[in-house]
């Protein structure tokens, strides 16, 4: 912990910790590192009690779990690159979904920094002062968004142009429609990116073709194109349609070579 406090206090020019010290978050997600360490380098005693079940054993919110992470993996001088590696791979599912959740801290933040669902309105002056921790999470969700648009685009030869339209289609829906990703995944935006460019640039992937390269990639999940039994809006398709294009039409229009509109799939 005094690793992390004096890389903290270097970082944001403040010796005063008190307010840190005395949050019972802050504790609970150091116990949770801690946690998840040994386990992962010991053996569970309950395998089948994989991350996030230690979430909700100590009843901590992902988001505030996500603030500990990276100063811990920086700061624990014993961690070794499986650990750190394990770590990593906790902070994806952070990223891609725990934090978004309803109830999380996470969307309290961007309703009072960004009330009309556009950090650029706000100088980074602000953005800085307001909170680190929420510009340093988005700075990774857009990182692993990236990430993951450029391995599906590799699996699906898509050329620069249109994956540069696709990224920055991707990048104005957790942007400037950073709501859509409420109780969502963010690789069911990265799908709904690539299928709505392609439509519009005349370059058609049919969802299948782009479901089907997804599951091979090795961060692939079944419920972002699957659903909830018996909710069409709950599946891939269903979200666009009815979700993601209400919300994401006038973006997507942008990028349209001919005229009319992007139409629904089928």
């Amino acid at each position: 912990m005094e690793a992390m406090l004096l890389a903290e206090e270097k970082r944001l020019s403040c010796s005063d910790f008190s307010a840190l010290l005395n949050s019972e978050a802050f504790h609970v997600s150091l116990l949770a590192c801690s946690l998840e360490v040994v386990m992962a380098d010991k053996g569970s005693p309950w395998p089948t009690l994989t991350f996030p079940w230690i979430l909700s054993i100590l009843k901590l919110k992902a988001f505030d779990f996500f603030k500990v992470t990276e100063s811990f993996i920086l700061h624990e001088p014993l961690l070794g690159s499986n650990l750190i590696k394990h770590l990593n791979q906790i902070e994806e599912q952070v990223l891609e979904s725990l934090a978004w959740t309803t109830g999380s801290p996470l969307l309290t933040a961007m309703e009072a920094s960004y009330p009309h669902s556009d950090p650029a309105s706000i100088s980074s002056g602000q953005q800085q002062k307001k909170s680190q921790p929420l510009n340093l999470f988005l700075r990774k969700v857009n990182q692993l968004a990236y990430h993951r648009l450029t391995s599906l685009c590799n699996k699906l030869d898509v050329d620069e142009v249109v994956r540069g339209h696709m990224w920055t289609c991707l990048e104005q829906s957790l942007r400037l429609h950073w709501q859509l990703m409420k109780d969502r995944h963010l690789d069911q935006m990265l799908l709904c990116a690539v299928y709505a460019i392609s439509k519009v640039v005349g370059k058609e992937i049919q969802f299948k073709q782009i479901v089907t390269s997804y599951k091979g990639l090795p961060f692939a999940s079944a419920h972002v194109y699957r659903g909830a039994p018996g909710k069409e809006q709950d599946s891939i398709i269903g979200f666009y349609n009815k979700v993601y294009m209400v919300a994401m039409k006038s973006s997507i229009l942008q990028f349209c070579t001919k005229q009319g509109e992007p139409a629904h799939s089928e």
